[in-house]
């Protein structure tokens, strides 16, 4: 029986080792392919600058994949009219367009609980004494689509430089402050805010805030628990890469310890603000540090996370251009693998007039274009010059005819994708044939007629510019000048052609019409992208 006993000891054993070991082999073929995988699993973001849609837009296109969260801040140095109320023309104006270009955009926004002028004021505030100013600017955010906007109200409360409504003092008037915030926020029409209580990384001895739980607000005003993370461990300028790594992780108050906090309050986690960090100062940074980079999309793909953001603004430690190595492993982490080169070109053909035909006055000129890709512009020349150039189908311009000399001209069209391949069609050889006059003097302007866009209108990123102009004896040629600069002409009385406008803001378009004696006549509008 004894022996029977041990056997069946034994062989439980051998299961349990078996299953230990099949346990660790999952767990590195896991890691191995977090660390493998090119892109995450959450919502990408950054921080270029204040209002910077550009810069961002100009990050993302770098990445090759969609940056579909920012992060910005409301300033506390200015007072509470200049920050919270005129800071919506840089602020939630230009965001709020941003945000509705697109589906999965989202505001991340970094909100002060009070203004300088009024430190440690967190009794008043509970109170309602500011209250109007966080209602103005919820108000402001829903009225510009920047309703469901993630906030991360009074960040980084565990710093005591962080600002006037820093907790490490006064931890108890920091929760009450943030909890009728929250309250007054959400009050707001049409509002969806989601709160982000973010942290910084690590614990300041001397003050009342002793631990997480000290100045955390409560499960019913916390959506989200966000910390900021840099390659840096302070005074410490001789730290390896992962001496950095393994103090930021373990040290209390620090990246264990906030995950381990917010899964014991069943709250994701976020990283609102993260980067590199310039060696050789007090604040010990790594410099070019891939490693650091490598380590982070691992966190962030290994735990219950939200959103991330990096810190693409100089505070002092550099932005991402600097570390040209950390740089490329940010790109191959949070990026997407580049498709295929396009090598193929466009198929272009000019399908009227036909070879051969006789025409006069103002005849269309038509080509047929198409792509794998697609078709970014067809180019139509006349005996060889550049007459216009149309970027929407069908593709076409209108030739008047009297600009050239009667008899045989030659037509063709050159077709261009994205890529810049480009295709030229067969030509097309036509007679020309008007019965001219010519008057003994000529003063009449020609009249221009914008029938598209119309004025005050607003447009998106690609419209349709229409317009035409008559005149006594023929209109020669018309342009279209776009804030004050030349962008397209056209040997026509009349076209219609797509044109695209990037920067967000008020804009004048105004098409120009000249004739023969060289008198000249226009007409604009204003519109709004």
């Amino acid at each position: 029986m004894k022996n029977a006993s041990l056997s069946i000891q034994k062989s439980v054993y051998r299961f349990v080792i078996w299953l230990l070991l099949v346990a660790v082999v999952m767990m590195g073929l896991n890691v191995a392919r977090v660390s493998e995988a090119a892109g995450l699993s959450v919502p990408t973001g950054v921080y270029t600058g204040p209002g910077t849609v550009t810069a961002h837009d100009n990050f993302s296109n770098w990445l090759g994949s969609p940056v579909t969260y920012t992060t910005d801040y409301v300033d506390y140095k200015g007072g509470w009219q200049k920050d919270f109320i005129d800071s919506k023309l840089w602020l939630t104006q230009p965001w709020g367009k941003w945000v509705s270009a697109a589906s999965g955009r989202r505001l991340v926004l970094g909100l002060p609980m009070l203004e300088n002028a009024n430190y440690g004021q967190f009794d008043q505030g509970a109170a309602g004494a500011f209250d109007s100013y966080f209602q103005s600017l919820a108000n402001d955010m829903v009225v510009n689509k920047l309703g469901n906007s993630i906030i991360r109200l009074g960040y980084e409360a565990n710093c005591n430089t962080i600002g006037p409504w820093q907790a490490t003092d006064n931890p108890s008037g920091y929760v009450k402050l943030f909890r009728h915030i929250v309250t007054v926020m959400r009050a707001t029409p049409g509002s969806s805010f989601s709160f982000d209580w973010t942290l910084c990384n690590g614990y300041q001895s001397g003050h009342a805030l002793t631990s997480f739980a000290s100045f955390y607000p409560g499960d019913d005003v916390v959506d989200i628990m966000g910390m900021d993370i840099y390659d840096m461990k302070w005074m410490d300028t001789t730290s390896t890469n992962d001496q950095r790594w393994q103090y930021n992780v373990t040290r209390y108050m620090g990246m264990q310890d906030h995950i381990n906090f917010a899964a014991s309050h069943s709250k994701p986690v976020s990283f609102p603000e993260w980067g590199l960090y310039k060696p050789g100062d007090q604040f010990g940074g790594g410099g070019d540090d891939p490693y650091f980079i490598d380590q982070m999309a691992n966190w962030i793909n290994g735990h219950n996370t939200y959103y991330e953001s990096y810190f693409n603004l100089n505070w002092g430690g550099g932005v991402l251009s600097d570390f040209p190595n950390g740089q490329a492993e940010y790109k191959a982490r949070f990026g997407q693998v580049a498709p295929p080169a396009d090598t193929t070109a466009p198929s272009v053909s000019v399908t009227s007039p036909s070879n051969g035909l006789t025409i006069s006055n103002t005849t269309s000129v038509t080509a047929s274009a198409s792509d794998n890709v697609g078709v970014s512009k067809v180019d139509f020349y006349v005996d060889g010059v550049l007459k216009a150039t149309d970027t929407s189908s069908a593709y076409s311009y209108g030739w008047d005819t009297k600009t050239v000399a009667n008899g045989s001209h030659s037509l063709k069209a050159i077709a261009s994708d994205a890529a810049g391949n480009k295709t030229t069609s067969a030509s097309v050889s036509v007679n020309v044939s008007n019965t001219t006059a010519t008057p003994a003097s000529d003063a009449s302007a020609p009249v221009v007629t914008i029938t598209s866009p119309t004025n005050s209108s607003s447009v998106g990123s690609k419209f349709t510019i229409a317009a035409s102009a008559t005149d006594n004896l023929g209109v020669t040629k018309l342009e279209i000048w776009i804030d004050g600069y030349l962008k397209k002409t056209f040997s026509s009385s009349s076209f219609s052609t797509g044109y695209s406008i990037k920067q967000y803001g008020t804009h004048t378009i105004t098409v120009k019409a000249y004739d023969a004696a060289g008198n000249i006549g226009q007409a604009g509008v204003v519109v709004v992208r």
